[in-house]
């Protein structure tokens, strides 16, 4: 109860008013009996002991029936003196004090006081004593200069009682009144302050809440309608600064979300931040699982520690990198500071490199691959030339080696076009996409291939199983595929063999399986048997005049048709090769219009192939 602004303002107006009532009354009080008894004094003192009355106290007082004649003469003064029911007088003897006469029949003795005594000793008695029973004035009556009578006025304290209780007894009541105008006073005037203080304490609750709209201003121009508008304008200000804050916040975290790095920082105790999913992935980190900096790092990496950062070199970046988790993983290591400049911690930035270093190595063993491939015919033409240079072979043998020199300048022609060939489909050369049946394609491709299948006695055979719509095909580019592949099947398949090929239409797609019942390929083969160079037998291979690259051209030229090539083999028992074409879909590469330019050398580049393999 007490806690409240509203109680404490009535009660503080209570307490005023009480001090200031109780201040005045007591003032009013304490004055009013100092007046009565300056008033009785200067009554007493100068307006009853005169100089003309006096002296005639004097002269009753020297007669002999002084008793007498003081009494009669104060009897007769008793008008001045104001002799009434609360005022009398007395007339003492100064020697012992005792009662002679009074104005009051029933007195019979008079209490000896400090002013009596004063006057018995020949000083008027004029002191006032505030708590004393009576108001009282001692004169003495001097005879000889002997003090021999003692003239004493007093007067009671019930009139003074009697205003003073009256006097109190208003001040009370107007206590009272007071009292109550101040309690419904001080509780209007509270109201007045403490209803905005509430309303600015439930705005305040709710901008703590998050509630940033705090209403309407005030129309007041005093300090709480000031405070009331700087309140609405702060939570305005709060409001654009919090919206700001959390847009960028919100842009920041899709950023990291959606970024392919990982990021992940630390606090200055090593404890973890914020990590996006990529980092989670990559560094195989649960939902809701934590790390902490130098329990995680430090065993991946012995030379870094929280404390490297903080505290030897807090400005020091690090980059490291290895393989974690199945991936190849560049970490970048460096301390962030606040707006103040002090270090807040340690981000590491996580980059996937796997790719990146998938391709370098693919490169690399590419350069060797190109590199072994051109160097084994060049070392073979350059002996074979040097031989017949000098002169030490026969005609027969010299036969033999221009032979061997031709053929290994064969092989190095169709490495090098088979090469330009991929650089092409891979720096995107456009098809020459005309609509027809695949079947077209098959037929031709199977009444060229027969003369090298009967060669080696095999069975070459091509089987339409149901008609296939027409497709947007470059019948080039087509014819090369099927042929590589045809030749591929023949090579691979001994003497008396058997290889068939079949197209069907399904679910929307062509289909075309090649099928050979020969030497077949091992199983750890299978999935790199696309892959540039890559050959199961190098050796046969290089025998039978192959270059690794048929396969890794056929898959190109059916990706760039929109289509897929897939492989399925078993060693010993066959392989069979199957082409999917979808017959109505847009394709990646191109419009059916090329350039003059692309299709001759489309063109020339098909008829290169097909006499490689005639």
């Amino acid at each position: 109860m007490f806690k409240s602004i509203q109680t404490k303002l009535v009660l503080l107006f209570i307490l005023v008013i009480l001090s200031v009532m109780l201040t005045v009354g007591t003032f009013i009080i304490t004055n009013v009996t100092r007046f009565y008894y300056t008033d009785f004094m200067s009554q007493i003192g100068t307006a009853v002991f005169t100089e003309e009355f006096v002296p005639q106290l004097t002269e009753a007082a020297e007669s002999q029936d002084g008793d007498e004649r003081l009494s009669e003469l104060l009897e007769a003064a008793s008008g001045r003196i104001g002799v009434d029911s609360y005022r009398n007088y007395a007339i003492l003897d100064a020697k012992d004090g005792k009662l002679i006469a009074a104005s009051d029949e029933l007195l019979t003795q008079v209490e000896i006081t400090d002013n009596i005594l004063a006057a018995m000793s020949g000083r008027v008695g004029d002191t006032v004593v505030e708590n004393g029973t009576y108001m009282e004035y001692a004169y003495p009556v001097m005879v000889e200069n002997e003090p021999t009578y003692v003239i004493y006025v007093y007067e009671t304290k019930e009139e003074l009682t009697s205003f003073s209780r009256s006097m109190f007894l208003v001040i009370l009541q107007a206590l009272v009144v007071a009292l109550l105008i101040s309690v419904v006073l001080g509780y209007l005037l509270s109201k007045t302050i403490t209803k905005p203080i509430k309303n600015l304490t439930s705005r305040a609750q709710k901008i703590a809440d998050g509630e940033f709209e705090v209403g309407e201003g005030s129309p007041s121009k005093d300090e709480i309608g000031v405070l009331t508008n700087t309140f609405k304008t702060m939570g305005q200000r709060l409001s654009e600064t919090v919206q700001e804050v959390a847009s960028q916040n919100t842009k920041l975290e899709k950023i990291m979300e959606y970024s392919t790095d990982g990021i992940v920082a630390f606090d200055t105790e090593g404890e973890l931040l914020h990590i996006n999913p990529s980092a989670r992935k990559y560094l195989a980190l649960g939902e809701d699982e934590t790390i902490r900096f130098d329990e995680f790092f430090t065993p991946i990496f012995s030379d870094i520690s929280l404390g490297n950062f903080l505290y030897l070199n807090p400005d020091k970046q690090l980059i490291k990198e290895g393989d974690y988790n199945n991936y190849y993983l560049r970490f970048y290591f460096g301390s962030f500071r606040y707006s103040d400049d002090t270090i807040g911690g340690v981000i590491v930035d996580v980059a996937n490199m796997t790719e990146s270093r998938k391709l370098e190595l693919s490169r690399r063993e590419f350069v060797a691959n190109v590199s072994h491939e051109l160097r084994t015919p060049l070392t073979t033409v350059k002996a074979y030339i040097e031989t017949l240079e000098s002169g030490a072979v026969d005609g027969e043998m010299q036969e033999k080696f221009l032979d061997t020199i031709h053929r290994e300048t064969d092989r190095m022609t169709r490495l090098v076009s088979d090469l330009l060939i991929l650089s092409r489909l891979d720096n995107g050369v456009k098809l020459n996409l005309t609509r027809m049946h695949v079947e077209s394609i098959l037929k031709d491709v199977a009444e060229k291939m027969q003369f090298e299948a009967k060669k080696k006695h095999q069975v070459l055979t091509y089987t339409p199983i149901n008609e296939i719509p027409e497709i947007a095909l470059d019948y080039d580019r087509m014819q090369q595929v099927i042929i590589n592949i045809v030749s591929n099947a023949i090579k691979y398949t001994p003497t008396y063999g058997a290889v068939k090929i079949y197209s069907s239409y399904v679910s929307d797609n062509a289909i075309i399986r090649i099928v050979d019942n020969g030497m077949g390929i091992p199983e750890k083969d299978v999935k790199r048997i696309f892959e540039r160079f890559y050959r199961v037998d190098k050796a046969r291979s290089r025998e039978q005049g192959g270059t690794g690259l048929g396969l890794a051209i056929a898959k190109e030229i059916v990706n760039a048709h929109a289509g897929e090539i897939t492989l399925h083999s078993k060693l010993n028992e066959g392989t069979e090769v199957v082409i999917t074409l979808p017959v109505e879909k847009s394709f990646r590469t191109h419009s059916e219009e090329s350039e003059k330019t692309e299709e001759s050398i489309a063109g020339e580049e098909t008829e290169e192939s097909a006499t490689e393999h005639e």
